[in-house]
């Protein structure tokens, strides 16, 4: 990246990859961006550039601001905040968002994963109950449950209705966890306050 300065000192163009430009008056090749030295291209206008650009939670793109020091170009892309209810309703839809990713993750039950996406979850439900009906009725209750590495394990009755607890109590776990982060939401007073609510949160990748 490379900025041309022209003979007043000014920033004339801000070259992103390597290209042919114009500087001085002449009409360069792109190859002497990498051939000629760095004493060279200056004596052309031509400086080394870099970009700065903080993005922030909740920011969006204000203008670009260059500067030349001297001896090198600076190109800044400044951000600033969203409004402040734009800015929380971002942050309660990363809340729920993170919610989900959690609540569909795997989960632990006596040392061993077990998924809990909503399917798993729907038939470790589904099983959860036939083992409480069987317990009830005193009929004999097994079945070949096949945790999150693939491992199969033999469960009664009692077990399986405690595996059906397991996934209930996980998923309530980060219902309660995104409710708690809400409230602290919407009594933050700025964008700096909810960017410290959701910062440890990770909030996956939406295609």
């Amino acid at each position: 990246m490379w900025g041309i300065i022209n003979e007043d000192g000014e920033v004339q163009q801000i070259l992103w990859s390597k290209q042919s430009f114009n500087s001085r008056g002449y009409l360069h090749p792109a190859q002497v961006l990498e051939l000629w030295s760095p004493e060279e291209l200056r004596s052309i206008g031509v400086y080394p550039a870099i970009l700065v650009a903080e993005v922030k939670r909740y920011h969006i793109y204000k203008e670009e601001r260059v500067s030349f020091d001297g001896e090198r170009v600076v190109v800044e892309h400044v951000y600033e905040p969203l409004p402040l209810e734009d800015a929380k309703e971002r942050a309660r839809e990363d809340v729920n968002l993170w919610k989900q990713y959690k609540q569909d993750s795997v989960f632990e039950w006596r040392g061993h994963p077990f998924q809990c996406d909503p399917r798993s979850r729907d038939f470790i439900i589904g099983r959860a109950l036939d083992a409480f009906i069987a317990h009830s009725l005193g009929q004999p209750y097994s079945i070949e449950f096949r945790d999150a590495n693939n491992v199969d394990h033999t469960l009664d009755a009692p077990d399986m209705i405690d595996l059906g607890k397991s996934a209930a109590a996980h998923v309530q776990y980060y219902h309660d966890e995104a409710r708690l982060l809400k409230a602290q939401i919407d009594n933050a007073g700025s964008v700096d306050e909810l960017i410290s609510i959701v910062e440890g949160i990770d909030v996956p990748e939406v295609a």
